[in-house]
């Protein structure tokens, strides 16, 4: 009987993408879904333009977003114990700004709840994951975090994390984000991310490790592996510079930016050098009145 559900989940995952319908198992979980717009929403089409929501961060450095709805989504969520074999993680990509190091300082998630959603229960989370790139999915784990569920107060499924202690991320590196919904289907139902069709880098990831949906994919696997649609996930990454960039200090205590090519004026004349330099720790360039190069 389990093998005729999951052949039959199967058939309805293909018929969804062309009729719009709802793949569900027997158990009424889904793996994707059209977007059922809330009575408390005008739009599912109102996003967040230039990354307006955006208010933790310095705005110096440019964001990373996929804007482009599909109008679909995707299941990514940790259901109660009784339910494992059906929990899910979704990740899509994202380049750290390049020029240098920089952190994560906020986040915008556009999903969808169906069923009550993520404040019904207070022991709900939202869970975010950073991952190193292995090859186009995936690879290990450097940082986790969790919030309150109740951040989706108007439980449209979408929300805005101001993430701490995110690592240092290295400039034009690849990493991938995983958000997942903890939360009870028997109390709130599901959430989903919503897809985009941004095309930005690789398309996302999915995996079910319990095998429950009967796709395969029980590892990180590109989702085309596991006969899901869509190319990215709907989300706007902020990022703050981490440290300040190098300085020169002359001997006459004036401090000036390291310039990208040429030399340094008055009163470093014929300095510093063109090229950026690391030290570990601050140390002398010449003897009297010489330059030193401090390493932020």
């Amino acid at each position: 009987m389990k093998k005729f559900t999951l052949t039959f989940l199967f058939s309805l995952l293909t018929f969804s993408v062309t009729n719009g319908q709802t793949p569900t198992t027997s158990s009424g979980f889904s793996v994707l879904n059209s977007w059922e717009v809330p009575s408390n929403r005008v739009s599912k089409e109102i996003f967040f333009p230039s990354s307006s929501r955006m208010v933790a961060c310095d705005g110096v450095l440019s964001n990373y977003n996929n804007l482009t709805p599909d109008g679909a989504n995707v299941t990514s969520q940790d259901f109660e114990p009784a339910n494992n074999a059906f929990d899910t993680f979704a990740a899509d990509d994202f380049i750290a700004p390049a020029g240098g190091n920089s952190t994560i300082c906020q986040i915008s998630i556009i999903g969808t709840s169906t069923g009550v959603g993520l404040p019904a229960d207070p022991a709900t989370l939202i869970v975010m994951r950073i991952y190193n790139d292995a090859g186009g999915v995936p690879g290990a784990q450097i940082f986790t975090e969790s919030f309150p569920g109740s951040l989706d107060a108007d439980n449209n499924g979408d929300f805005i994390l101001n993430p701490t202690g995110v690592p240092d991320l290295t400039g034009g590196t690849k990493y991938w984000l995983n958000i997942q919904a903890q939360m009870s289907f028997t109390t709130s139902g599901q959430w989903f991310w919503d897809i985009s069709s941004e095309g930005s880098d690789s398309p996302y990831a999915w995996q079910n490790p319990g095998g429950g949906f009967g796709l395969g994919c029980t590892t990180w696997s590109p989702h085309a592996t596991c006969n899901l649609g869509g190319t990215d996930l709907l989300m706007d990454i902020s990022f703050n510079e981490v440290g300040a960039a190098p300085v020169s200090v002359c001997g006459s205590g004036n401090p000036q930016p390291i310039p990208a090519s040429g030399t340094g004026g008055f009163p470093c004349v014929g300095g510093p050098t063109t090229s950026p330099a690391n030290v570990a720790t601050v140390g002398t360039i010449g003897a009297g009145g010489g330059q030193y190069i401090l390493d932020n």
